[in-house]
């Protein structure tokens, strides 16, 4: 990942002395140089409880002047790390930022290890993230997605679409939003809803469809796509090592039957969405099956995109990156299966951000590739 940390002018000028307030302020200013409001609006939502949450353990663990000196020595070295970074021209690695990670955060959870133990009768909490809040019509970019399976033949001409809790499920959204979905599908004539029966698909549509759905998709919608991926491809990894342990052997099969498909273009879509609904459906941790359902969602903005496509495109280096995530499906390989998605993500992320690019989309450029 090539983060140009010169684009933040926060980081420039002296540190207070405060470590740990000084620590939160950098590494959110790291956050800017992603370019991301995705990427911050997340961080803010959970940030504030996280903040006061890792300090009271940490005080807990170490007592006040020692948290405070751990907190200190952290900075010094994230900082050390951020420049060393900035001054190298090649040979960059993740690994020692991945170090000081695993140091700040073992203490934290071997507090929560014996915590947990003895806090069987509490209840979590539920969190809940909105991107973008009070912006984001999903029945809009839901019927970009279904009008471009219809025109796949995904959902043939004359069959009916799946039910509304159904589609409710698979795009996380309530069933309000999929009758909102509906009515648009009827408005656009490719789809026609009759009481009991359901909704049938009556037409591929004309060559109109493809221009009415991309005015329904202005360039903020691009870029809230954009930094979806973005986002999967700065944690899409950890987090698919973290739940491949608890995916059910039923999404193994699907990613397999997707990654074996003939037409690439199709095989990486929806090894793409079989990965993220393995998340959403298996991952242990209640806050990531949130986030990875809310980063499906953003993900239809880019359906808009594939809506002349046959599925048969070629995607660069699809068969590096497909055998391997087969062998891992059937060999249970836990690290080739998350290589070989971050693989995905990185590509998908650089070569839809140079689209995008090219379209003039605004703000694609400004988003850190990889």
């Amino acid at each position: 990942m090539e983060i140009d940390f010169s684009m933040s002018s926060r980081f420039q000028g002296e540190l207070p002395s405060n470590g740990i307030r000084d620590l939160y302020q950098k590494f959110e200013q790291s956050l800017h140089a992603l370019g991301s409001r995705t990427a911050l609006n997340l961080y803010y939502d959970i940030g504030a409880f996280a903040e006061s949450a890792f300090v009271d353990i940490l005080f807990n663990q170490y007592g006040k002047a020692g948290a405070i000196s751990f907190f200190q020595e952290i900075k010094k070295e994230y900082l050390t790390y951020i420049q060393q970074y900035t001054e190298k021209t090649s040979n960059r690695s993740m690994r020692p930022l991945e170090l000081l990670c695993q140091r700040f955060f073992e203490k934290i959870e071997a507090y929560l290890h014996v915590f947990e133990s003895t806090s069987n009768n509490l209840s979590p909490e539920t969190f809940s993230w909105e991107p973008h809040k009070g912006r984001t019509r999903y029945c809009d970019v839901i019927a970009i997605d279904l009008v471009c399976k219809i025109n796949q033949n995904v959902y043939p001409v004359s069959t009916l679409l799946p039910n509304g809790s159904i589609l409710a499920n698979i795009y996380h959204v309530s069933e309000i939003t999929i009758r909102r979905t509906m009515a648009l599908l009827n408005k656009l004539g490719v789809a026609k809803t009759v009481n009991g029966v359901g909704t049938r698909v009556i037409s591929k549509g004309d060559s109109t469809i493809p221009r009415k759905l991309k005015e329904l998709t202005l360039d903020d919608n691009m870029r809230t796509f954009l930094e979806a991926l973005q986002l999967l491809a700065i944690i899409g990894g950890p987090v698919m090592r973290y739940t491949f342990p608890h995916i059910h052997q039923s999404f193994f099969k699907e990613i397999i039957h997707a990654a074996s498909q003939s037409g690439e273009k199709r095989a990486m879509v929806d090894v793409v969405s079989a990965g993220l609904q393995a998340v959403v459906n298996c991952c242990p941790l209640a806050a990531i099956r949130e986030i990875y359902s809310k980063i499906t969602l953003q993900l239809l903005n880019g359906s808009v995109l594939r809506l002349e496509e046959t599925g048969t495109e070629p995607v660069p280096g699809w068969v590096r990156i497909a055998d391997p995530l087969l062998e891992s499906c059937r060999s249970s390989n836990q690290d080739r299966f998350a290589s070989a998605y971050q693989q995905l993500f990185e590509q998908n992320f650089n070569s839809t951000k140079q689209t995008l690019i090219e379209l003039g989309v605004d703000g694609a450029d400004g988003l850190t590739g990889f």
